[in-house]
């Protein structure tokens, strides 16, 4: 990737990491961070990725739909926020996405565990 599209990238990270920070009836839905941005199909999309934290597992499903449903109505008052505060020729569809590294993360862990027990109750 050229140097430019790792500084839009990084500028439209903080750019929208402030303005859905500033947003308290997200952080009234269930606590989530933004954790990445990728900027694709030349520049017209903006994939930005989202990791929730909740302890409670039959509450995340719904509080998970529930912020995914309130964030793509903001998308549209995002990109306008953008606009305003970012001087680009385009600026990009916002698109939130499911960040899925933190699960697929522990289910790696979990496998070199269960390899490492399997060793040691072979060794002799």
């Amino acid at each position: 990737m050229n140097w430019r599209n790792e500084r839009l990238k990084s500028t439209f990270f903080n750019e929208i990491s402030s303005i859905v920070s500033k947003r308290e009836e997200l952080k009234e839905i269930v606590f989530f961070t933004l954790t990445d941005v990728d900027v694709a199909d030349e520049g017209k999309t903006l994939y930005v990725y989202v990791s929730i934290f909740e302890e409670n597992e039959s509450d995340k499903d719904l509080k998970t739909k529930k912020l995914f449903q309130r964030l793509g109505e903001l998308s549209r008052e995002f990109k306008s926020e953008l606009r305003s505060r970012i001087r680009t020729k385009f600026v990009p569809e916002i698109v939130f996405k499911m960040d899925t590294t933190p699960e697929r993360a522990s289910r790696i862990e979990d496998i070199f565990k269960k390899i490492e027990t399997e060793n040691n109750d072979e060794k002799p």
